[in-house]
C-alpha cells in the first residue's frame, strides 16, 4: 500500500517495481498491458502536456486543455492493470517470503 500512495502522489514508483512487480512478475505483465493501454488512450484522445512535470497525479494540470483525455488515459490504464492481475492473478506464497 505504500508503495502505491508513493507513485500516486509523488510519482516514485521504483518501490512498487522493485519490491513488488520484479519480484512476483505477473503484476508486471499487467503493468505494462495497462500502461500500454492507457498510454495509447491519451495518444487516440490527443493528450499533451504543454511543460514538463513529474507523472503523479498531481501533475494533471500540465495537460492543461487535454486534462479529460489524460484523466479517462489514467481510468484505462488503472482498469486494465487491475483486470489482467485478476486474470492472470498471481502466486501469494511469494508474497510471504
Amino acid at each position: 500500500m505504500s508503495a502505491a500512495i508513493g507513485a500516486i502522489v509523488s510519482g516514485v514508483s521504483e518501490p512498487a517495481i522493485y519490491g513488488i512487480n520484479v519480484r512476483l512478475k505477473k503484476p508486471m505483465i499487467a503493468v505494462v498491458l495497462g500502461g500500454f493501454a492507457g498510454g495509447c488512450t491519451a495518444g487516440v484522445m490527443g493528450a499533451k502536456a504543454f511543460s514538463m512535470g513529474y507523472s503523479s497525479i498531481l501533475a494533471i494540470p500540465i495537460f492543461e486543455s487535454t486534462m479529460a483525455a489524460i484523466i479517462v488515459a489514467i481510468i484505462v490504464t488503472l482498469v486494465v492493470s487491475v483486470a489482467v492481475t485478476l486474470i492472470i492473478g498471481f502466486d501469494d506464497k511469494l508474497i510471504a517470503e
